[in-house]
């Protein structure tokens, strides 16, 4: 659930179906908005207004999230770097808020989101990481091995973009966050055996406060998930190597269709 005055990155923002809760009742500090469907632009710019959602509350990130939102960090760190003034105190107001990193970031985009996963990560608080939502059209069959290998592929992007940024900025490794799974939710039924489902999964250095006082023992491990049984919390180490799900990408970034396809239960 949306905090108060937190920091959203909804990197798939359509009309505003996560965005306007997120400001008007999870009292938000500050969303990014990311849609790059002109028709959902003037959707999403009409809600807003009509809501009666303050200006400086919200940015609009028109395009392609994985540009866009790259394309605001990179204009945040030359204005933090060059000590530029400006007029505008809300362009200011909003590159202070997108450097620091956000604390929760919606992928709500079917059949997959994978493709933003990258851009994601990037965007998280560096000092104490971030919720990610992701969304997924998986084969029912499928549930346990998807979320499992979605905590790995986020601690090896995590780990990898860190190397990246190390060798210009010669800053610590990610590969000390962890990459924890807390609960899937089933949305809807998508097709026959296949369902939309919803993963809340935390990544950052330590265990968010909202973990914290459950007393939650990670086993030295870095990714896994927190199951509950018999009222206690406990965590489970993910495997060291979990084939991909069928609703994976493939290496060319393409989702293969197959998988929505009528299959016998497994």
């Amino acid at each position: 659930f949306v905090q108060p005055n937190e920091v959203i990155l909804d990197m798939y923002a359509g009309i505003g179906y996560y965005t306007l809760p997120a400001l008007i009742h999870g009292n938000a500090l500050h969303v990014f908005a990311c849609e790059w469907n002109p028709n959902a632009l003037f959707a999403l710019r009409h809600n807003i207004q009509d809501n009666c959602i303050e200006e400086d509350r919200v940015t609009i990130l028109e395009g392609d999230c994985r540009t866009t939102v790259s394309g605001a960090l990179d204009k945040a760190r030359r204005v933090q770097a060059q000590s530029l003034s400006s007029d505008n105190g809300k362009d200011v107001y909003q590159d202070t808020l997108l450097l620091r990193g956000v604390d929760r970031i919606s992928l709500g985009l079917l059949p997959s989101s994978e493709g933003g996963w990258e851009t994601a990560i990037r965007s998280l608080r560096r000092d104490v990481g971030g919720w990610l939502h992701i969304h997924g059209n998986v084969p029912q069959s499928e549930r346990n091995q998807w979320i499992q290998w979605v905590c790995i592929r986020l601690f090896e992007i995590a780990c990898n973009e860190e190397e990246e940024e190390e060798e210009e900025e010669g800053e610590r490794s990610r590969c000390n966050w962890i990459v924890i799974g807390t609960h899937v939710e089933k949305v809807k039924s998508f097709a026959p055996r296949v369902h939309h489902y919803v993963a809340d999964i935390f990544v950052g250095p330590t265990l968010p406060h909202s973990l914290l006082h459950k007393n939650i023992d990670l086993k030295e491990s870095k990714v896994g998930m927190i199951l509950e049984s018999e009222g206690r919390l406990s965590f489970v180490p993910s495997p060291g190597m979990v084939d991909p799900p069928s609703c994976a990408l493939d290496k060319d970034g393409v989702l293969n269709q197959e998988w929505m396809m009528c299959r016998e239960e497994k």
